[in-house]
């Protein structure tokens, strides 16, 4: 209760900082949702880097308010399409991540999918001994933010695991690898996102990872994957959507104050690099419309963050029944136990952001 209510508090925070920079993107941000239905296919789900592209695409819909089960193409929609591949998605736990909160954000129950419980998938990839989720830091941050929106509890050692990849510069690294400057935006937004959402928001780590952001802005206001990135140094849609989301998400203005200057700032460099049709290209050097860009621009230009906010009150994990005998108030005399921390789009080798992040085609 006590963490419902503090995410409810966080949530009346961020509409004071959210709604001048909704104000500004609103438009933008419905004509890429617009764009983003013209990419559904024949089964149902949405064009893009891999089967975990339809959950991006859901998460666009639903920041822009656009009920995904009215959206079809020859009869079918996004939920005929997870359960057809639920099989797929349940391979791996980062994707199954993913559509837990797809399933969450679309009214759907993500512990009955066609006979899956996803929520059990990311469950069943837990470390007891090392305390990680999957194989790599963005699964990891996707399991968090996937088990707090379903209401459901993390293994005691995820926020520590967590914490202990966090580089000397207060950025993550995707592969949990913790060399000198191999940290990137990316991951850092996202495992961001996921502290926050486990009530970790007042931390050291958090701070220090905005603090390694700050060192990744370019001059036009946008963030590259990384600065000095074999990829390019080039403000690229989809890391400064994330970066974006994880001001956001600290209750910080992406128009203002140490992110924003007289030549720009997060939310106008991700704008600039939207197209006439409404989708967004990667970065300038790429024109085309990108996808999996689009995808990622949609919620931050509605300075929704992850798990965008409100699905873990509306599906919440079922009660245990309680167990007979007198009720027992709490002992007010001690310190409560501190919220168990943890929650972060996608990647994961085809699968999610920090590997989705890195290719400049959808």
């Amino acid at each position: 209760m006590f963490r419902r209510l503090m995410m409810v508090v966080a949530l009346v925070a961020l509409v004071f900082v959210a709604v001048p920079v909704r104000a500004q993107s609103s438009g933008p941000a419905q004509q890429a949702a617009s764009w983003i239905r013209t990419q559904q296919q024949p089964d149902g789900g949405f064009a893009g880097f891999g089967i975990s592209s339809t959950a991006d695409a859901l998460y666009a819909l639903a920041a822009a308010g656009i009920k995904a089960d009215d959206v079809k193409v020859g009869g079918k929609n996004a939920q005929m399409f997870i359960e057809a591949n639920v099989a797929e998605i349940a391979k791996k736990p980062g994707v199954a991540a993913k559509f837990v909160l797809a399933e969450l954000l679309t009214g759907h129950d993500p512990r009955s999918v066609a006979g899956t419980d996803l929520v059990a998938v990311v469950n069943a990839s837990y470390n007891a001994e090392t305390g990680v989720y999957g194989a790599d830091v963005t699964t990891h941050a996707l399991a968090l933010l996937a088990l707090v929106a379903a209401g459901e509890p993390m293994g005691g050692k995820a926020v520590n695991a967590t914490l202990a990849f966090q580089l000397d510069d207060g950025s993550w690294s995707f592969t949990g690898d913790r060399t000198p400057l191999g940290g990137d935006t990316n991951t850092t937004s996202l495992v961001i996102q996921a502290l926050v959402a486990a009530g970790q928001r007042n931390t050291a780590a958090v701070e220090q990872a905005l603090a390694y952001l700050v060192t990744q802005r370019n001059a036009d206001g946008g963030f590259p994957y990384s600065q000095g990135s074999e990829y390019g140094t080039a403000s690229d849609a989809n890391s400064t959507a994330l970066v974006i989301q994880a001001i956001v998400a600290t209750s910080g203005n992406p128009t203002a104050g140490q992110w924003a200057d007289a030549n720009g700032n997060p939310v106008a460099a991700l704008l600039a690099l939207q197209n006439s049709s409404g989708a967004f290209r990667y970065d300038a050097a790429t024109p085309e419309d990108n996808a999996f860009a689009t995808y990622q621009a949609v919620p931050a230009l509605l300075s929704r963050s992850f798990p965008l906010e409100d699905i873990a009150i509306l599906l919440p994990a079922p009660a245990p029944a309680p167990a007979p005998g007198p009720v027992e108030l709490p002992n007010t005399s001690q310190p409560s136990k501190p919220l168990v921390p943890a929650l972060v789009l996608i990647g994961c080798a085809g699968l999610a952001l920090g590997a989705g992040l890195r290719r400049r085609a959808a």
